[in-house]
């Protein structure tokens, strides 16, 4: 099954880009819409410690966390969402988008190989809702764990894609 790869918004303008996002997000299932409306109103890192992964107050939004019991936490931005032919949802994980210098690249490739270890097998997902403040800058508005779990399939070298089935 083909996916439609990351879209990077960055190049397009701001009224674009929330146009895209509200979109995405209305055509998102009820399901998973859901999980953002009924999730507590907590901190990236909250989620991420419900999640088993040791995070403190100031930890950035990164793509792939390790967890403490060995399972693995994926960041989803909503807008990033894609449904299959099937009606399941598909997210494309942008490791192209992770080169970068020093020790950030040392963190990408630690991500990279998080990933591949764990290709075939079910990840968690810390879901993340675009909204723009005044300013027009982009944050996460709502940050939620999704009970359910995703598989992560490895596409290519540095390709991967989580998958998660949706009941109708």
């Amino acid at each position: 099954m083909e996916i439609e790869k990351y879209e990077d918004l960055s190049e397009k303008s701001i009224s674009e880009r929330k146009e895209i996002a509200r979109t995405r997000w209305d055509s998102l299932p009820t399901v998973l819409k859901d999980v953002f409306r009924n999730a507590p109103k907590l901190s990236m890192y909250e989620v991420l410690r419900k999640l088993g992964v040791d995070a403190r107050p100031t930890r950035a939004v990164e793509w792939a966390y390790p967890g403490k019991d060995g399972a693995v936490v994926v960041s989803v931005w909503h807008d990033q969402i894609r449904a299959d032919s099937n009606g399941n949802l598909a997210y494309y994980v942008p490791t192209s988008k992770w080169r970068r210098s020093g020790v950030q690249q040392q963190r990408a490739d630690q991500m990279r190989a998080l990933l591949a270890a764990n290709s075939g097998k079910a990840v968690k997902a810390m879901l993340l809702k675009h909204e723009w403040d005044k300013k027009d800058t982009q944050f996460a508005k709502v940050v939620a764990a999704d009970i359910k779990s995703w598989t992560l399939e490895q596409l290519s070298e540095v390709e991967f894609v989580l998958r998660r089935a949706v009941r109708m």
